[in-house]
């Protein structure tokens, strides 16, 4: 999942962070493909003309590693395998560095994460056919410590929410949590604390198979997937999204 970094103050840094090389605030995009059991990360760069320049950084990154997010308290990467829900951080050169397995529900799978602006917790949803589960992850816990909350539908009050986010995404002005809803295709916010999708703020969008939900600096959401009709399999497809009334404008590939 594709996420902005933020040039915020260095004000933690992780023991592990040492040995790692931190990101540089350039104004780009990252984004981790996982195929066949690895990962690349890619650099993604958007000009003035709306043209996206794709740079490969490594193709070399082991396992699967999904639901990024960027923290800003020690310029690194962090993201999970869905499967295990093994947490790993990840470096400028593509270097993954385990951290610590997270012990999380095995029926799930964990493809959607952000770091909190604050950078004191990675967020994962938990999805097993729709997304069920909120996990927050301490990243200032020497054991990153976790904690679970079911999710509710706020138009049905039901933990059966019928929403499925493939990625997720703070807005780091306001620390809303956005969500994408692929069920349907319509933007949603979801409470960190109470767990609750906010299903009824946003009309339902002409685009589908969204596979990336990011912020830039200035609050403005952009997605990455494909245009309605498209094969799911070839998401290569730039949008921006009005997180007034959820609308969605394409952009460019």
């Amino acid at each position: 999942m594709k996420k902005y970094l933020l040039c915020l103050s260095f004000l933690y840094l992780n023991i592990l962070a040492y040995s790692q090389t931190p990101f540089v605030c350039t104004g780009d995009f990252y984004i981790s493909l996982s195929s066949g059991g690895s990962t690349s990360l890619n650099q993604i760069n958007i000009d003035a003309f709306g043209n996206a320049n794709f740079t490969n950084i490594t193709n070399n990154i082991s396992n699967s590693i999904n639901a990024i997010g960027y923290r800003s308290t020690d310029n690194l990467i962090y993201g999970v395998i869905p499967g295990s829900g093994a947490l790993y951080q990840i470096d400028a050169n593509g270097i993954a560095a385990f951290l610590s397995n997270l012990g999380l529900n095995a029926n799930n799978s964990y493809i959607a994460g952000d770091v909190t602006p604050d950078g004191n917790f990675l967020v994962l949803l938990g999805r097993n056919g729709a997304s069920n589960e909120l996990v927050k992850v301490e990243l200032n816990s020497a054991t990153y410590a976790s904690t679970s909350i079911p999710l509710i539908n706020s138009a049905t009050g039901s933990t059966n929410t019928s929403v499925t986010c493939a990625d997720i995404a703070f807005n780091p002005i306001t620390g809303v949590l956005y969500g994408y809803n692929t069920s349907n295709d319509q933007l949603v916010t979801i409470d960190v604390t109470t767990g609750v999708i906010n299903t009824g703020l946003f009309p339902t969008a002409a685009a589908s198979h969204l596979g990336a939900l990011f912020f830039d600096p200035s609050g403005n959401l952009w997605r990455y997937g494909v245009q309605t009709g498209g094969p799911s399999s070839g998401q290569d497809d730039l949008f921006s999204i009005d997180i007034s009334t959820g609308a969605t404008t394409y952009i460019t590939s």
